[in-house]
C-alpha cells in the first residue's frame, strides 16, 4: 500500500474512533492531503510568482496565461477590481501607459 492511501486510511480510521462527521466533500479531502503533502514554503512562493509577475517582452496573451494559471494555484479570492489593478501592474510600462489613457476598459475577465 502507498504512502497516500496509508495516510488516508489512518485520517477515516481517526474520524471514526473520534466520532467526528465523515469527510463527504472533494474540499475537505483536498486541504487535508494538502495540509500532509504540500509544504507551507511551497505555496508562499507560488504567492510571490503572483505577486512578482511581470509581462516583460511576452505578448498579452503569453502573460496573460501564467497570470491566471497562479491565481487559480494561488486560490485567490478577491474582488474583481484588486485583480484587474494586479493584471495591470505586471504590464510592460508602455501598455499599462495605454491603459491608463483608457480607464474603464474592460481589460482582463477570468
Amino acid at each position: 500500500m502507498g504512502n497516500a492511501k496509508y495516510f488516508w486510511k489512518t485520517i477515516v480510521r481517526d474520524v471514526n474512533l473520534r466520532r467526528r462527521p465523515p469527510i463527504l466533500s472533494w474540499d475537505q479531502t483536498r486541504d487535508i492531503l494538502k495540509e500532509k503533502y504540500i509544504p507551507a514554503y511551497y505555496m508562499n512562493n507560488l504567492l510571490n510568482q503572483f505577486l512578482n509577475l511581470k509581462q516583460n517582452t511576452s505578448t498579452n496573451t503569453e502573460y496573460m496565461s501564467p497570470f491566471e494559471a497562479l491565481m487559480l494555484r494561488c486560490e485567490v479570492d478577491e474582488e474583481h477590481r484588486f485583480i484587474v489593478s494586479r493584471f495591470v501592474n505586471g504590464l510592460r510600462a508602455d501598455i499599462k501607459c495605454e491603459v491608463k489613457v483608457h480607464p474603464g476598459a474592460n481589460l482582463y475577465t477570468p
